[in-house]
């Protein structure tokens, strides 16, 4: 009789800004009503998440809301424009793992990628506006 420990798979986040401005994550946390964490990243650059470890067949999958620290995120481009989003899901809320394509990079390590275009910069609203 084998006990099958079931496959670990190694993952990681990456947002990709390919919007052509530089854009500031910032994370805030209704708890704790106060900002969290701060992620700046430059056009055509990325930033990526601790990697994390999932086995089959019982899961584990971490969230982003958990490598980004809050609950909610502004996600600003060049200081000009804002895309807010909260716990509600939305097709771009960046707080939720299904609008990350899964990357299979190998047996065992996968990447879930977001990307920032210059779409979600015309759909963000002027800041102060």
């Amino acid at each position: 009789m084998s006990c099958d420990m079931g496959k670990k798979t190694y993952s990681r986040y990456e947002i990709v800004n390919n919007s052509g401005y530089t854009v500031v994550l910032r994370s805030f946390s209704r708890e704790s009503s106060g900002e969290e964490k701060t992620i700046i990243i430059h056009p055509s650059h990325s930033w990526e998440s601790e990697k994390f470890t999932s086995s089959e067949p019982e899961g584990g999958l971490i969230y982003p809301d958990y490598f980004l620290e809050g609950d909610s995120i502004r996600v600003e481009f060049n200081n000009e424009k804002v895309l807010t989003f909260i716990g509600t899901y939305s097709e771009r809320n960046i707080l939720y793992e299904e609008n990350y394509e899964l990357i299979i990079k190998d047996d065992q390590n996968t990447l879930r990628q977001f990307i920032l275009s210059d779409l979600d910069y015309e759909a963000a609203e002027v800041i102060g506006g």
